[in-house]
């Protein structure tokens, strides 16, 4: 049964193959604050962990246990009932969504959706794309055969419960977010980034989003700190492959492996093939992509590296075992070169283009970031990284 107020639907229907995946309503929410923090999420797969997901992640793990039971529309009466984590979707729609608690009574149902902060004090109740996400979740539920007259959200930080209203000017909201979605996941075209807008600083994903980095291009906008933390007790991930956490006095200390697969994970984190490279030759097992993109750092980073170890007494001629005329380093030598190898990972200094200071790891990240993008069309040149 469909609501009364429910609208047409002008948008093509999801096709039949099975090849286009449901949409998460909480992607519909996304694409309203920002489609291209909803592009990078959904059709690229990108995803940054931050103090602000690990705590709504903890606001949401006592409705995502799941409790009680969502009885089926004929079967609703006047008793209330309380559901969590209730999932659902809309072929109609293309859509999906698990929702966090639905309540029934009188017949009718209301999704409730957990938020981790405080009520806003904005005229609607409740910022937009919140509201949509509500909204995207009652229109499931109508397609369910469910009857809907409203939504709420629930704030735990204030622990409020605000209503949403369903109205007219919502759904067509609602529909107009899912269909851009959907026709931005069919086109392959990334939006472009919000232009000086406040929401950046602080998502998760702004070091791979490169917002102001682009848009300094695009905008001639110069670039803001990013990120700004006011909890300086965060999670740690390590997601290098190979990597290796030990503690020196009250430092953490993360060991990877040689600066070619320094290059190589951050290529790969871009989507690119460093194994597909343009000046050194392709073979196998030779990411010549990565090869490429070091040799503006190879001064900077490795020769001096090795420069500033043998300088330093960290490697002695004692550390290497010969063999007629060919020598390799034994295993403490071995140590103590990577060792200086991360000290220089951790080392800060300028973007020759953008001026802010970042550590040598993030300025390859951000170069092999800014090559991908070179390569999409999204910038028209890509800046070399040229050390002093």
């Amino acid at each position: 049964m469909t609501h009364e107020r429910q609208l047409s639907l002008a948008l093509p229907p999801p096709t039949d193959d099975g090849d286009a995946p449901l949409i998460p309503a909480r992607m519909v929410n996304e694409w309203v604050y920002c489609p291209r923090l909803a592009y990078l999420e959904w059709i690229e797969g990108e995803w940054a962990e931050s103090g602000d997901t690990a705590e709504g992640r903890r606001v949401h793990a006592r409705v995502d246990e799941g409790g009680g039971h969502l009885p089926a529309p004929e079967d609703l009466d006047e008793e209330m009932t309380r559901a969590k984590a209730v999932t659902l979707s809309s072929e109609r729609l293309g859509i999906i969504a698990k929702m966090d608690v639905v309540e029934t009574d009188g017949g009718m149902a209301m999704p409730v959706d957990f938020k981790k902060g405080k009520r806003p004090h904005v005229a609607a109740g409740a910022y937009e794309p919140e509201r949509v996400q509500v909204c995207a979740q009652a229109m499931i539920l109508e397609d369910n055969g469910y009857k809907v007259e409203r939504g709420a959200l629930w704030y735990a930080g204030s622990r409020e419960k605000v209503p949403v209203v369903l109205d007219d000017e919502l759904r067509a909201l609602t529909l107009e977010a899912i269909f851009g979605l959907r026709s931005a996941a069919a086109s392959g075209h990334r939006p472009p980034p919000l232009e000086n807008s406040p929401k950046c600083p602080r998502c998760s994903l702004a070091g791979i989003c490169l917002p102001d980095e682009t848009n300094l291009f695009r905008k001639g906008y110069p670039p803001r700190p990013l990120n700004p933390s006011d909890d300086p007790a965060l999670p740690l991930y390590v997601q290098t492959p190979g990597a290796r956490l030990r503690k020196s006095g009250e430092q953490l200390i993360v060991e990877t492996e040689e600066e070619t697969k320094t290059f190589a994970t951050a290529i790969s984190a871009t989507g690119l093939d460093s194994y597909m490279g343009l000046y050194h030759r392709p073979r196998h097992g030779r990411p010549a992509l990565a090869l490429d993109l070091m040799e503006p750092f190879r001064s900077i980073v490795a020769d001096s590296c090795v420069v500033q170890a043998v300088n330093n007494g960290e490697v002695k001629l004692g550390d290497f075992v010969f063999n007629g005329p060919a020598c390799a380093l034994k295993p403490g030598g071995r140590k103590a070169f990577m060792a200086a190898f991360e000290r220089r990972m951790e080392q800060e200094t300028n973007h020759p283009l953008f001026g802010y200071r970042v550590s040598m790891r993030r300025l390859i990240e951000v170069q092999a970031r800014l090559f991908a993008r070179y390569l999409q069309g999204e910038i028209p040149t890509y800046p070399h990284y040229l050390p002093r």
